[in-house]
């Protein structure tokens, strides 16, 4: 399995998160490496990591271990997981990790994060409408790139006002399946 830290490649990062609960063998010095990233968080430090590797080698094992420590550490852990399978709606990880955001956060919080760009999210994550009742409705794209744009506008500033208030690790797992 590969590690790739595409933020800066070879950085060296101190006070590392503690290991986490329950029986997790292997993979120590990859989990080390994205432990030191997580515990970056607190300080503002975001990362990108891509984790590679054959099927069945305990990409998302490791990552479940990583959202774990994450968790433990008081950080957000947001998850979007992509399947092979047909029949999945257009933006299913991203939609699962909004769903995940929504839940780390109270309706109030909700509603304070979604504004100004709640309604490109609502029309993907309709859970999220309850929430939206004073806002009036945005004048519809004029065509689909230009939603998609205003989509992915109002995934960055629910993420940006997320991780404000609290540091945040999204994993979209098994990202090769996804139809984005």
């Amino acid at each position: 399995m590969t590690v790739h830290d595409e933020d800066t490649p070879g950085r060296k990062v101190v006070a590392p998160v503690a290991a986490g609960r329950g029986t997790f063998v292997g993979r120590s010095e990859e989990l080390a490496e994205l432990g030191r990233a997580v515990a970056g968080l607190s300080t503002g430090r975001g990362s990108l990591f891509l984790l590679t590797g054959e099927p069945g080698i305990g990409k998302t094992h490791l990552c479940e271990e990583l959202g774990r420590l994450a968790a433990d550490a008081g950080v957000g852990v947001l998850w979007g997981r992509c399947h092979e399978a047909d029949g999945r709606p257009p933006y299913w990880p991203w939609a699962q990790a909004i769903q995940s955001c929504a839940r780390h956060l109270g309706a109030p919080e909700v509603a304070a994060a979604l504004v100004p760009d709640a309604l490109p999210l609502a029309e993907l994550v309709p859970e999220l409408r309850p929430h939206l009742r004073d806002m009036a409705a945005a004048p519809a794209p004029v065509d689909s790139e230009m939603a998609r744009f205003r989509l992915f506008q109002a995934l960055a500033g629910l993420l940006r006002r997320a991780a404000a208030a609290r540091p945040q690790l999204l994993i979209l797992d098994d990202v090769h399946w996804a139809d984005l």
